[in-house]
């Protein structure tokens, strides 16, 4: 017990000083590639700190562990929208703008709707798994139109201006490695955190669903956290933080579940209360978007007790 109460503090530093590195590596390599804040959040930092739910879930789905594979899923997008998005909007107010905004939000939207859909009537298959992959480049698109169309403006500025900006190999070769290494850092973390956190759990006497849906999940998800409390510490844009959370929701159902679904495992239960706290919030963030309001610090106490009520509901059931 005393062993994994260790592996467990040391974990958190792991993945502080790991989210400190991605942060800073995946921020200058995305302006390179003349991303938004926004892209750069969803796609290089969400889809890296999402590595730990994409490892756990697929060794567990080998493993036939299904209820370890989609309760760390479910439970991980939980905690990145009601943990992560109201611990952060108690500090700073949260906001979209921008057609990209609105393009990514609505493949949220629909991911999270989809994704009630799969989980009320099972069909967790090869048939809904290439739906979510389909989502998922449909993304990767939408990222890949923006850098360009922001590459074109940048380029007809520096004609005007006669600006220039450089991005030297010794500098891409040192900020990749950064990203790197912190990618690395946030899976060691997080696979300390995962493994110490269930044995704690474990020796509590707290079932396995719960250790999933709550401890592995939060284990998971802790990256987000880190990366995201760091970005508002060094004031970094707001969007970035968004940007990570939308990402990884995205990351975590449309390619770790759609590639999951391939093994076609059956469902003992529908989710219904986690699948509308899924498309609840997605809806809510999208209205934010809509009527140009942000995610300010009301809505952070509201998620928080969300959140805290969905820890309660897990084990109390």
């Amino acid at each position: 017990m005393f062993i994994s109460a260790f592996f467990l503090v040391l974990s958190l530093v792991i993945l502080y000083i790991a989210a400190e590195l991605s942060l800073s590596g995946a921020e200058k390599i995305g302006r390179a590639m003349h991303l938004s804040p926004l892209a750069i959040g969803m796609l290089l930092v969400g889809f890296g700190t999402s590595l730990p739910e994409f490892f756990v879930s697929h060794i567990a789905s080998y493993k036939g562990d299904y209820g370890i594979a989609l309760g760390n899923i479910v439970g991980s997008n939980l905690a990145n929208i009601f943990l992560i998005l109201g611990v952060s909007a108690c500090f700073v107010a949260l906001r979209f703008q921008g057609k990209e905004a609105f393009y990514n939000l609505s493949l949220h939207l629909i991911m999270s709707l989809l994704l009630a859909i799969v989980l009320y009537f099972s069909w967790i298959n090869i048939f809904s798994g290439l739906l979510f992959l389909i989502l998922f480049f449909l993304f990767l698109h939408g990222v890949y139109q923006q850098a360009k169309k922001t590459r074109q403006q940048k380029k007809q500025i520096q004609t005007t201006e006669g600006a220039s900006t450089s991005f030297s190999w010794k500098s891409s070769f040192w900020e990749s490695g950064k990203v790197l290494l912190g990618l690395a850092g946030l899976y060691a973390g997080g696979e300390l955190l995962t493994v110490h956190g269930s044995l704690l759990a474990k020796f509590m006497g707290v079932p396995s669903y719960i250790i999933s849906v709550i401890f592995v999940a939060f284990g998971t998800s802790f990256p987000e956290l880190a990366t995201s409390l760091i970005a508002i510490y060094r004031k970094k844009d707001t969007e970035l933080i968004m940007g990570n959370i939308i990402g990884s929701n995205l990351f975590n159902v449309c390619f770790i579940l759609g590639t999951c679904s391939f093994y076609s495992f059956p469902l003992t239960q529908t989710y219904l209360m986690e699948s509308l706290g899924i498309v609840g919030s997605a809806l809510l963030l999208f209205l934010l978007y809509l009527f140009k309001s942000a995610l300010f610090r009301f809505w952070g106490f509201v998620f928080l007790v969300a959140y805290g009520a969905f820890v309660w509901f897990w084990l109390a059931g």
